[in-house]
């Protein structure tokens, strides 16, 4: 791993989300299709995380989190694995450039 790298991917392993979470389930890169509006539609989440109760959607962005585009992808990712799993489903956005967070609302 590159050494200016290496800080980045300690960082998001330490995040409490994460560090809180480590005996649950992570999915990579899940991706599923669903209609929405007689349309087949299709969305790659970054990391699922199902923590049996409840799953968690985290979405990576190099930079900005604070995009309502984001908020919006998000809000439609979650409405759409709640209904598919019947769980309550949180979502949060992180920069990797900056090593932060925010929960979308």
């Amino acid at each position: 791993i590159p050494a200016n790298i290496a800080p980045k991917i300690t960082k998001f392993l330490e995040w409490d989300l994460i560090k809180e979470n480590k005996n649950a389930t992570f999915y990579k890169e899940y991706e599923f299709i669903y209609e929405e509006d007689n349309t087949l539609e299709h969305g790659i989440i970054d990391l699922l995380i199902d923590c049996g109760t409840h799953l968690i959607i985290v979405d990576y962005k190099l930079k900005n989190i604070f995009d309502e585009a984001y908020d919006k992808q998000l809000n439609g990712y979650s409405r759409i694995i709640s209904s598919l799993t019947n769980k309550p489903v949180s979502c949060y956005l992180y920069s990797i450039t900056d090593s932060i967070s925010r929960k979308v609302i």
